[in-house]
């Protein structure tokens, strides 16, 4: 791409966060309902592994695509449309939900097991797959490829922005299991909040980009 005959390129994390607040006190109410179906299917890990893999596999990509999609459509001053996603994206973000999980899952798991650090690293580098599905149109595959190249020149912010995730789920979780006689599964209810939080800040980041 032309970025790589310019001068470096750095993203305003600052920046990115700043506007990503404004956007979620804008549209809290219209983002909520796809930050809960995002935090759904991991739920599934509380009947059996089995089921947990098959929900996280299936349907965990369809609903953080669903998610991103509510994002941009926000960012576009649009309401975001369940009925809409069902209608006109669902086979879109299913097929490549499902693909991209399945390329995601075993990395981030295999980094988790090596003391996590990996993992926050292999995360920061797909971190913009899914706007790249949804705003772009591209395959999972292409996404995740198109994702590696982007952060070219941002690893350290893009590691910042990754790490994020993880210290709010081990804080989340935390809190849950030691306020709640150890139902650290109760953490899903204030990450449905943060959820789309995250995905607006990855959007100002994806947009920085775009901008370029």
């Amino acid at each position: 791409m032309h970025r790589e005959s310019e001068s470096p390129f750095r993203f305003n994390l600052a920046r990115a966060m700043e506007q990503a607040s404004v956007q979620y006190r804008a549209n809290i109410g219209r983002v909520f309902p796809f930050g809960i179906a995002a935090v759904l299917p991991p739920l599934g890990f509380l009947h059996s592994v089995g089921l947990g893999l098959a929900l996280l596999f299936l349907l965990e990509g369809w609903a953080l695509l669903a998610l991103t999609d509510a994002v941009q459509r926000c960012n576009r001053e649009e309401a975001p449309s369940l009925s809409d996603i069902l209608r006109h994206r669902t086979w879109h973000y299913l097929k490549n939900g499902v693909v991209t999980m399945v390329f995601l899952v075993p990395l981030l798991t295999v980094g988790l097991v090596a003391f996590i650090l990996p993992s926050i690293l292999f995360w920061s580098l797909f971190l913009f797959s899914f706007h790249h599905i949804v705003g772009r149109g591209k395959f999972a595959i292409d996404a995740c490829m198109e994702s590696f190249r982007s952060g070219r020149g941002n690893r350290l912010s893009l590691f910042l922005v990754s790490a994020l995730l993880y210290l709010a789920v081990v804080a989340l979780y935390a809190s849950a299991y030691l306020l709640f006689n150890e139902q650290g599964w109760l953490a899903a209810v204030p990450m449905a909040f943060f959820l789309p939080y995250y995905v607006m800040v990855i959007e100002e980041l994806f947009e920085q980009w775009a901008s370029v």
